[in-house]
């Protein structure tokens, strides 16, 4: 599996590198970069501050996740049309609606999970090794160690 941000090109070279080393891959485009575009999207039906936008890019957000990107971007430029919104008014859904539907086939975040995930006969990494005991450290100096403070 492959976490990409979107970007064509670099979608276009990770799948070059993996024909030419003959691997199979699943690219997935970071969730974040997702968001920003849903939000993008928001502004176009909310004013800035409006709490009811929050819930909406939730909502979107779950559906992405369940793998309905391509009926999120159907339903946004649904609402744009069906609301009268013209030019620079839906400009941030039409950019959201136009960049998951393009980036729908790397969206696939369940789709992807449940075919990477490892069987259970298959063996695990090794463990990271515990910190090993430093007698000569001061015993003052093991609370500055960021291990000891976030257990």
């Amino acid at each position: 599996m492959v976490l990409v941000d979107g970007n064509r090109h670099q979608i276009e070279q990770v799948q070059a590198e993996a024909a030419r080393r003959q691997v199979e891959i699943t690219t997935v485009v970071d969730f974040i970069h997702v968001i920003e575009y849903v939000w993008k999207a928001a502004w176009s039906f909310f004013t800035p501050g409006d709490p009811d936008a929050q819930a909406w890019v939730a909502g979107k957000a779950a559906l992405i996740l369940k793998g309905k990107a391509r009926q999120v971007a159907a339903g946004i430029r649904r609402r744009a049309t069906t609301y009268g919104y013209t030019g620079g008014e839906r400009a941030g859904a039409d950019a959201c609606a136009d960049y998951l539907t393009t980036k729908a086939p790397h969206l696939d975040y369940v789709g992807t999970l449940d075919r990477r995930i490892r069987p259970a006969d298959e063996p695990r990494p090794a463990r990271p090794r515990p910190m090993p005991f430093r007698p000569e450290l001061p015993a003052r100096s093991w609370s500055t160690l960021p291990c000891v403070n976030n257990v």
